[in-house]
């Protein structure tokens, strides 16, 4: 890929996206995660994002977090 525009194409031209981390993220990787899979869910919200145990083990105090101040 050599612009912006063909990463855009080549992104719309996926059903899937897998969300990967590296072993025991710190806190740059899980923000830089959960920051990639927000603009993913709002760019392309009919299509399917997963990823791995590992980074939902590391987000679900986020999550818990999140969902006590609603």
């Amino acid at each position: 890929m050599k612009t912006v525009k063909e990463a855009a194409q080549w992104l719309r031209e996926r059903d899937h996206f897998l969300i990967l981390t590296h072993r025991r993220p710190d806190g740059d990787a899980v923000g830089s995660t959960l920051g990639l899979r927000g603009i993913l869910r709002l760019s392309f919200p009919n299509k399917e994002i997963f990823e791995s145990e590992a980074l939902r083990r590391h987000l679900r105090p986020i999550a818990l977090v999140a969902n006590d101040h609603q």
